[in-house]
């Protein structure tokens, strides 16, 4: 059965509009359609919780209803968070990046493209010791090791790098 069928509406494309129109309010998609890719499908797009009316009892929606309302309340701090985040890296000075635990590159801030000469499209495939020095690379490497195994750890490092001219 095709799930963009739903009584009153249709679908996917409603319960986009929906969460979008609901902004700050949390949205809980109570629905006859038991189908457990749809009720992912909703969740991906914000719905805070999909429930079967079959499955329905008075502790199951109250439960649903604060659960809900706890999570949108998380969702919208987090993304207040990714804003001051996002904030931070586009309009720094400084040159800042953004690195995965396995020293991959997933932010660079403008001015750090700018310092070193590669785009992040550029950099995106490599690793942030391929930029080092060859002679600082084992110090980067201790000092990221350190603060990968220590919680709330802010260590200063000094390091030559490459730009991309090989300067």
């Amino acid at each position: 059965p095709s799930h963009d069928n739903l009584p009153d509406c249709k679908g996917i494309d409603s319960i986009r509009q929906m969460v979008e129109q609901a902004g700050r309010i949390p949205v809980i998609v109570l629905t006859g359609y038991n189908n457990q890719d749809f009720g992912i499908a909703c969740l991906k797009l914000g719905v805070q919780d999909y429930l079967i009316k079959d499955d329905i009892t008075g502790p199951i929606i109250e439960k649903s209803i604060s659960y809900a309302i706890e999570r949108k309340r998380n969702q919208q701090e987090m993304l207040q968070r990714e804003k001051r985040f996002r904030a931070l890296i586009e309009n720094s000075a400084d040159g800042l990046a953004l690195l995965s635990v396995n020293g991959g590159i997933i932010e660079l801030s403008s001015s750090a493209c700018k310092i070193i000469g590669f785009t992040l499209d550029e950099i995106s495939s490599m690793k942030v010791m391929d930029l080092i020095h060859h002679r600082d690379v084992r110090k980067v490497y201790q000092a990221f090791e350190s603060v990968l195994t220590e919680a709330n750890t802010i260590l200063p490092v000094e390091f030559r790098g490459h730009t991309r001219s090989g300067a």
